[in-house]
């Protein structure tokens, strides 16, 4: 069952909190490890369908160099990208820089390859926006976690072990 705030389906809600620029109340990060980092942790009880948060970042076309902070993805025939640097060097059309920190929660979401959220594409008030919605209740508690794509990400590879860094170099 979907339950949002305010009576508004969860569409309804991701553009609301796209438009006041915050992170809902209802989140909180924390540090995990130093092989994991950060990570985002639920409040209280998400429901499944509903906005768990957006991926916030400047959008920008044309290539603006890779970051850990790089996603892709396609809207009105370009190319996007926002999170994940291990996807960042197949599109030189569109960037979204969410490098800096500013305080909001989207860009510390880890990657699972059996998630509770899902990266979804929205459009509001003309711009494409990415937002993560609920794929299963969520308890208190709970890490939020988005499956990020890839199929040979490194920290995927050897459960347990340190995750290295890997520069964009290193993909080639």
């Amino acid at each position: 069952m979907m339950r949002s705030t305010r009576g508004l389906n969860p569409c309804q809600e991701a553009e609301r909190q796209i438009r006041m620029g915050k992170d809902k109340d209802n989140l909180r990060w924390e540090h995990i490890n130093t092989s994991k980092g950060r990570g985002v942790f639920a409040k209280s009880h998400i429901f499944k369908g509903a906005f768990i948060l957006q991926y916030r970042g400047i959008l920008r076309k044309g290539y603006s160099g890779t970051n850990d902070y790089s996603y892709h993805f396609r809207h009105g025939g370009s190319h996007y990208c926002k999170h994940n640097v291990f996807n960042s060097f197949f599109s030189d059309t569109c960037s979204i820089d969410a490098s800096s920190e500013d305080g909001s929660m989207g860009r510390l979401v880890n990657d699972d390859p059996k998630p509770n959220g899902k990266m979804k594409k929205m459009k509001v008030d003309g711009v494409p926006q990415l937002c993560i919605f609920a794929v299963k209740d969520i308890m208190e508690g709970q890490e939020i976690t988005y499956d990020y794509g890839g199929v040979d990400l490194p920290w995927r590879s050897s459960p347990g072990q340190e995750m290295a860094k890997v520069s964009t170099t290193d993909l080639y």
